[in-house]
């Protein structure tokens, strides 16, 4: 692990990463109830670019994220601001799921420049009142597999809006399951 952080004295104080690069491991940034500032950042050849367990308002902001699994996943973390990132590899893409929140709702994924996955570009799960807005997203599946654009499973009152999709065979563009008002 290139960065590993993690709470230990029970105060939940914004961490800060500003700019460097991270190269070929299994988690790029791991943080564990610690919220982070992480900012101009090159993760290349990560399984899971950045995970976030427990760490509320969270800002993931201008980096390039490329990866093999997950690029940004976001657990148990609300009021997450994901803005003008790369997610995704250019060349040779393997990543699966670009950027995945799970119970974290009230959050913002917007104006990213690129989220580029095989599966699913957002996948929102239990994650209401979350935007996704102004991003371009694109999937290039294999033999018309199931995923998509942007899934919502159990994400009420979610705001999907202005994103470009160029979407290749996959299932859906943009899916919405048990996700009322959105």
């Amino acid at each position: 692990n290139a960065f590993r952080i993690w709470n230990v004295n029970g105060q939940n104080n914004m961490f800060t990463i500003d700019g460097g690069e991270i190269a070929n491991v299994q988690y790029g940034i791991h943080s564990l109830s610690r919220s982070l500032i992480v900012k101009d950042v090159q993760i290349y050849g990560a399984d899971f670019g950045l995970t976030l367990l427990f760490c509320p308002g969270s800002l993931i902001q201008n980096n390039l994220i490329r990866f093999s699994q997950y690029g940004l996943q976001i657990l148990w973390s609300p009021f997450i601001m994901v803005n003008g990132n790369n997610i995704g590899q250019n060349q040779q893409l393997q990543g699966k799921i670009g950027i995945s929140l799970l119970k974290s709702g009230n959050s913002d994924i917007t104006n990213n420049h690129n989220i580029e996955a095989t599966e699913v570009g957002v996948r929102l799960y239990q994650s209401p009142t979350t935007t996704v807005s102004h991003n371009i997203i694109n999937i290039f599946g294999n033999n018309n597999q199931y995923g998509g654009g942007v899934q919502l499973s159990g994400s009420s009152k979610c705001i999907v809006a202005e994103n470009y999709f160029d979407i290749n065979q996959s299932s859906f563009g943009i899916e919405t399951v048990a996700s009322t008002e959105s």
